[in-house]
């Protein structure tokens, strides 16, 4: 059975969009002789996460899908706070992530409902705490 098949376009296309869009920020990020090669590997490191977020929500995993979703909207944010970078730079960071957040938010309901634990009383198996003694009186001679 081919996963492709099963999927929504929206999800391959966003899967798609954000590996390119994740390799050529790397090169980028590579590239900038004014930061320091630690910084430089830990950014790298960071936007390789997309790359495993695009890779997971082909197999509808529902943590790499916020992931993916929270990573693209910090880049939109990048995308408008990098003063530094060309404005067609930014602007084709800043499309490509914010068409990644609508295309991944558009194939939500292909990911699998959360089961969440039933909400009825407390079964009599339960452990209870016990109650504590109460305390008596003394009575002094």
């Amino acid at each position: 059975m081919s996963l492709r098949g099963a999927l929504p376009w929206t999800l391959i296309a966003a899967a798609g969009l954000v590996s390119v869009e994740a390799l050529v920020e790397c090169v980028v990020v590579a590239q900038r002789d004014e930061l320091t090669p630690g910084l430089r590997a830990g950014l790298v490191a960071c936007i390789a996460l997309k790359g495993l977020a695009a890779w997971r929500i082909l197999h509808r995993s529902a943590g790499a899908a916020l992931l993916l979703l929270l990573l693209e909207a910090t880049t939109v944010v990048a995308a408008f706070g990098a003063v530094d970078a060309s404005t067609p730079a930014r602007l084709g960071l800043g499309a490509s992530a914010l068409t990644v957040l609508v295309l991944v938010a558009a194939s939500l309901h292909a990911f699998p409902s959360p089961e969440l634990p039933s909400l009825a009383a407390p079964s009599s198996t339960a452990s209870v705490a016990p109650t504590p003694p109460t305390a008596t009186p003394r009575h002094e001679p």
